[in-house]
């Protein structure tokens, strides 16, 4: 397996890469490692990524942790557009370093040696909208110093990075809950994924929306309907059922806060549910709160962020569906 060297990538000598990667549909990249912390935060397109065998579904505003010595690699389907960071935590002292492990989401990448358990270790969270604006802009910001000549761009991309990691852990903190770790996936030994394995994933990124069925998924990887799904288990440790829903329950929870116009049942629809209570059930075991209280809790901090700017500024003046539905879901239990 490779292994990359952030030297490799750190052409300033101030021990932080950053670069803004854009990948052409199709693209993959072999399961490798890093000698130093990696954060990914995707801008556009879609795909999946692969974190210590575990198995997550990318979508824009998702962005990944990814501690030193972890294993990962990345596929798009529609092509791909991301922040791709890089950096050593010896940049901050032991008490920057103990204060930044306060959160949860950060603190493998500053103590890799001491993380949880693979089934329950945090490597995903994923911006609101609305709410990415300014860590996009502090990666720009970043970006931008570490081009630049100024003799002060070692103190300026420090700040700059420091304010990031802030921006990322308080967020992280805000929402509480991570996503699933659905199991362990084993690649091939040249450390690519198998070809029929790549075009079943493109199959059901693409048509999630819709009801699916075994017969076309085996089609469209030329495999048998007995076999499939033995061997998209054996590929990913997952079962077809439980990412389809994990897939769908991710472009339900950007489009419920994208689109506070629509209700419940609607969404469930547009992201392949036909069942708003078999919906809600699986959104809430993933989540860990149902659709509409999530789509609340947004609201009511995104409410309270604003009466809080208000508030600061002087002189402000007032006034002005069953499983017999579909194919894949799971089966409801009494």
């Amino acid at each position: 397996m490779h292994t990359y060297h952030l030297k490799e990538f750190d052409h300033t000598g101030i021990r932080i890469s950053l670069d803004c990667q854009t990948w052409a549909a199709g693209r993959e990249s072999r399961i490798h490692l890093h000698d130093c912390t990696e954060i990914v935060y995707v801008l556009q397109g879609d795909g999946v990524q692969f974190i210590d065998r575990q198995l997550y579904p990318v979508i824009a505003g998702d962005l990944y942790a990814v501690r030193r010595g972890a294993t990962h690699s990345f596929y798009t389907r529609n092509g791909l557009k991301f922040y791709n960071l890089m950096f050593t935590p010896a940049l901050f002292s032991l008490q920057e370093r103990t204060s930044f492990s306060e959160c949860a989401f950060l603190r493998p990448l500053f103590h890799p040696e001491q993380t949880d358990n693979e089934k329950t270790d945090c490597r995903k969270m994923s911006f609101p909208p609305g709410q990415e604006a300014k860590t996009i802009t502090l990666f720009a910001e970043l970006l931008k110093e570490l081009h630049s000549e100024h003799p002060s761009r070692r103190n300026q991309c420090k700040a700059l990075l420091t304010l990031l990691l802030n921006e990322i852990g308080r967020t992280a903190q805000k929402q509480q809950s991570t996503f699933y770790s659905p199991g362990n996936l084993f690649p091939s030994t040249e450390g690519s994924f198998h070809p029929a394995l790549l075009q079943i994933l493109d199959f059901i990124h693409h048509h999630f929306h819709r009801r699916l069925t075994l017969e076309e998924i085996a089609s469209r990887a030329n495999l048998s309907e007995t076999y499939v799904t033995e061997f998209f288990r054996a590929g990913t440790g997952v079962s077809l059922v439980k990412y389809i829903n994990a897939l769908r329950i991710e472009r339900a929870r950007k489009m419920s806060l994208e689109n506070p116009q629509l209700n419940i049942s609607e969404i469930a629809y547009r992201c392949g549910f036909s069942d708003a209570g078999y919906f809600t059930r699986v959104f809430r075991q993933l989540i860990g709160c149902p659709p509409r209280e999530y789509r609340r809790k947004f609201h009511d901090r995104t409410l309270s962020s604003s009466i809080q700017a208000a508030a600061a500024i002087p002189n402000k003046i007032p006034g002005q569906e069953s499983s017999d539905h579909y194919f894949f879901s799971e089966q409801k239990k009494g």
